[in-house]
């Protein structure tokens, strides 16, 4: 259910994003999911690590295979979940991996609100 939501959440943001009704950012006068600092998560390609802009995570939560909440664990405790969700794709058939840090990803979609 939850991955679900994150699902429909990323389609209608993404339709905001490609309409081109994102605010922009008075100050830098760039669109807000273009400025470097708004990185929500870790993409993996080809044996490769980046940031993800906010826009990538609505496309790999759009288009991903498999999806999973990551879990932490501390000695002696329950294993509980770590705040993230990690997605597994493919793409012009290569493997990909993308980790979104889901209060980042709030945090973004909350300011088209």
């Amino acid at each position: 259910m939850a991955t679900k939501l994150l699902i429909e959440v990323a389609v209608i943001l993404r339709n905001f994003l490609d309409g081109g009704s994102w605010p922009m950012d008075v100050i830098h006068e760039t669109r807000v999911e273009s400025r470097p600092e708004m990185n929500v998560g870790v993409l993996a390609e080809a044996e490769k690590e980046r940031g993800m802009t906010f826009r990538e995570a609505c496309n790999k939560l759009i288009h991903s295979e498999r999806a999973s909440f990551g879990m932490s664990s501390l000695p002696g405790k329950m294993a509980h979940l770590d705040g993230t969700v990690e997605l597994h794709g493919r793409k012009d058939g290569n493997a990909w991996i993308a980790t979104i840090r889901i209060a980042d990803f709030i945090r973004m979609a909350m300011r088209q609100l």
